[in-house]
C-alpha cells in the first residue's frame, strides 16, 4: 500500500467513530468518554449544562469501538489502549 492509500484505508477504520463524535449535543461527552477510557482524562463529566450519556448512549459506542477494534486488528493497525475490552 502507498503511504496515502495506507492513510487513507485508516481514516475510512475511524470514520463511524468520528462522525458519531460530531452529533449536536452528544458530541463533547462523546469524545470526553473516548479519551477517559484511552486514560488520558480521569473523568468525562462536563459542567452543566452540559449533555451526560445515558446506558443507551454507552452501550453504542462500546459497539462502535468493538467494530473499531475489529477493523483495525483485520488490517493488521495497533489497538488505541484503552478501546480493547
Amino acid at each position: 500500500r502507498t503511504t496515502a492509500r495506507a492513510d487513507e484505508d485508516l481514516y475510512d477504520i475511524y470514520l463511524p467513530l468520528i462522525r458519531h463524535e460530531q452529533q449536536l449535543g452528544l458530541g463533547l461527552a462523546l469524545r470526553k468518554e473516548t479519551l477517559r477510557r484511552q486514560g488520558v482524562l480521569r473523568s468525562a463529566k462536563l459542567r452543566d449544562p452540559g449533555p451526560s450519556l445515558n446506558a443507551d448512549d454507552l452501550l453504542e459506542l462500546q459497539r462502535l469501538f468493538d467494530r473499531l477494534v475489529l477493523k483495525l486488528k483485520a488490517a493488521n493497525y495497533l489497538i488505541p489502549e484503552g478501546l480493547d475490552s
